[in-house]
């Protein structure tokens, strides 16, 4: 059996809703824009998080699963966070409970 080529990290998959009457653009234009930038300012992010990674929904991946007859994900992005334990990780959740 091939040895485990594990980096010992922890990564959190958080998926995201944006708020009601906002449109996925402006969405999008914030969470990338100041969002962002103010997230990967703070030092306890610079102290816990290895990797922050954004990736949003678009028209495609929600038409592509109902043209089939399949659930669209009732999201609009997610955040990926990659960290040293979920202590580390979930250190950083009380900037998210301001947002």
């Amino acid at each position: 059996m091939p040895e485990s080529t594990s980096t010992d990290t922890i990564r959190v998959i958080i998926f995201l809703k944006r708020k009601p009457g906002l449109t996925r653009e402006e969405f999008r234009s914030h969470w990338d824009g100041p969002h962002a930038q103010l997230f990967e300012s703070l030092d306890i992010v610079k102290k816990n998080i290895i990797k922050y990674e954004r990736a949003h929904t678009n028209g495609k991946y929600i038409s592509a699963p109902e043209a089939i007859g399949l659930y669209a994900p009732d999201w609009d992005g997610l955040v990926l966070l990659d960290g040293e334990s979920y202590e580390k990780i979930f250190a950083v959740r009380v900037f998210l409970e301001l947002e």
